[in-house]
């Protein structure tokens, strides 16, 4: 098995306009977030949403890690 490792830099008002895009306000997530039993990965989105709004020229390196099987 191979592991490849992406890494992508952008800056926080980039990961501003994910969230925006994939989500469309705050008040949406703090609604989903009401209705549910703690969703952790919405919770830190919010967080870092409100961070980087007030943050947006500060670096941001997203992570992926992919792992690939090797057929022979």
């Amino acid at each position: 098995m191979i592991e490849t490792t992406y890494i992508k830099e952008l800056k926080g008002k980039d990961l501003v306009k994910d969230f925006e895009k994939r989500c469309g306000t705050m008040d949406k997530i703090k609604k989903v977030l009401e209705k549910s039993n703690g969703n952790v990965k919405l919770e830190l989105d919010l967080e870092d949403w409100k961070y980087f709004l007030n943050h947006p020229d500060e670096p941001v390196k997203e992570t992926m890690i992919k792992y690939t099987e090797i057929i022979e």
